[in-house]
């Protein structure tokens, strides 16, 4: 691999394409449908567009104290804001990482070894079973997807357990959810059990990956699912 694909593999975790980015999908979260999705700061928000709507009113009216209400509708504001582009920053990270995958797949050549000892230069991906290569030190081995495989494995463990959200584009995204405490039953003896509160790991495929996994059904027998719910 050249070392301009080793670099763009290595993006640094305020990288310049991925601050602009998230600083604008930062904005672009605070559409209310999408701060549903996270109850806590969506109350936040509520609360960050009552005290705007109190600091303009003690404008005209000249009434309240202005400069608390300025604070605590900065903070709020800020604190929303703040929430929204740590997770835009943590799926820029993720796409960068699955990007950087991809391109090393595109981009690998492979020195191929002919049975008359010549040396033949072709894409990795035409790659067959038994064919000999030519790696020398500081290229990356030519089809050797479990190393791949592995690295993308650690890369979406990490940040879950972070509390990270990784995307990858086409596939889909995983995050964490929490589940809080219950009481559930022994399967075996029916008693009753604590279950504490945990994290649990959430998969969400995307709309082109449940598209194209789409089973047809017959009338009456239920689609299988991408999950359970707990």
């Amino acid at each position: 691999m050249s070392t301009a694909s080793q670099a763009k593999g290595r993006r640094s975790l305020f990288d310049s394409a991925i601050v602009r980015r998230a600083s604008v999908d930062a904005l672009v979260k605070l559409a209310p449908r999408t701060m549903m999705k996270n109850p806590v700061m969506f109350v936040v928000e509520v609360g960050s567009v009552l005290t705007s709507a109190l600091l303009i009113y003690d404008v005209f009216t000249h009434h309240g104290h202005f400069s608390f209400d300025l604070q605590i509708t900065l903070w709020l504001w800020f604190t929303v804001l703040f929430a929204n582009f740590a997770e835009a920053m943590a799926e820029g990270r993720g796409k960068a990482q699955a990007d950087a995958l991809r391109l090393a797949k595109s981009e690998t050549t492979a020195y191929k070894v002919t049975k008359s000892g010549a040396i033949e230069e072709i894409p990795s991906s035409q790659l067959r079973a038994d064919d000999v290569v030519r790696v020398v030190a500081g290229q990356m081995i030519p089809g050797d997807g479990e190393v791949i495989v592995d690295t993308l494995f650690d890369s979406v463990i990490g940040a879950l357990k972070s509390g990270d959200k990784i995307e990858i584009r086409g596939f889909g995204s995983f995050r964490t959810r929490q589940r809080n405490a219950r009481t559930g039953r022994n399967p075996k003896t029916g008693a009753k059990v604590d279950v504490p509160a945990k994290r649990v790991p959430f998969f969400k495929p995307s709309h082109r990956a449940a598209h194209e996994t789409r089973v047809c059904r017959a009338p009456g027998e239920r689609t299988p699912s991408t999950g359970s719910r707990r």
